[in-house]
Formats: C-alpha cells, sequence, structure tokens
C-alpha cells in the first residue's frame, strides 16, 4: 500500500494510553480478573478480533479500529477460592444478579474507537 499506512486484521491486544497500572484510556481490550493477586496488567489483558489501521503523517499517527468481537471481562465465578459462595452461611447478596450474555459478533455489534497521538521532541 504505503509505507505511511499499516492494517491489521485478526485477534489483537491495543494498548492505549501511557502508563500501565492505570486504565484511564487503555480501555480496547477486556481484562481476565480471575486471579485478582496479578498485578501487571500486560497478563491480564484479552485478545480481540478487530481490523486496525494506522496512519502516519510526520509526527502524528492516526489510528482507526473497528472490533468485531466484543468481549467482556471474566470474573471470578462463584465456587473458586477468590469467590466462595455458601462457604460461610447464605450467598451474598451479589450472588443473585443475573449472568452476562457475552455479545454476538454481529455488524450491529461491531465496535470502534479512533485516536491521534502525535510525538514531538522538546
Amino acid at each position: 500500500m504505503s509505507s505511511h499506512l499499516d492494517l491489521k486484521f485478526g485477534r489483537q491486544i491495543v494498548i492505549w494510553g501511557k502508563p500501565d497500572s492505570i486504565r484511564i484510556t487503555d480501555i480496547i481490550n477486556p481484562l481476565d480478573n480471575r486471579n485478582p493477586g496479578i498485578v501487571d496488567i500486560e497478563d491480564l489483558r484479552l485478545n480481540e478480533t478487530m481490523t486496525r489501521l494506522d496512519y502516519y503523517f510526520g509526527d502524528w499517527n492516526l489510528s482507526g479500529i473497528l472490533i468485531h468481537e466484543p468481549r467482556l471481562d471474566i470474573e471470578v465465578v462463584f465456587g473458586s477460592d477468590y469467590r466462595p459462595s455458601n462457604v460461610f452461611g447464605s450467598p451474598i447478596l451479589y450472588a443473585n444478579f443475573p449472568d452476562l450474555n457475552e455479545p454476538n459478533p454481529t455488524l450491529e455489534n461491531t465496535q470502534y474507537a479512533l485516536s491521534l497521538d502525535g510525538r514531538f521532541s522538546a
């Protein structure tokens, strides 16, 4: 295509934002929260099927992403070591919440993201 254009398709992990321990803008990929002792976010991110287009011009980078396979965070299940149920009596209140349904990977469920990033030397 062009030396200024990158196109990627497939299961990817996209990291947006600079800090690794604070997820303010780094919300593209869901997290696997089944082991709450893991503090490195790099080991928690789950990949998603997406198309990413990057365009580079000067000191700027324009990124566009289409997420074809929206996924949810994986949480700890009842009965595990980190979330026991009925061990200490009656179940806790949030045990009665309905299960989350994984969204279908259809065209109407496709998510998108757009970013403009500039890198300048001082």
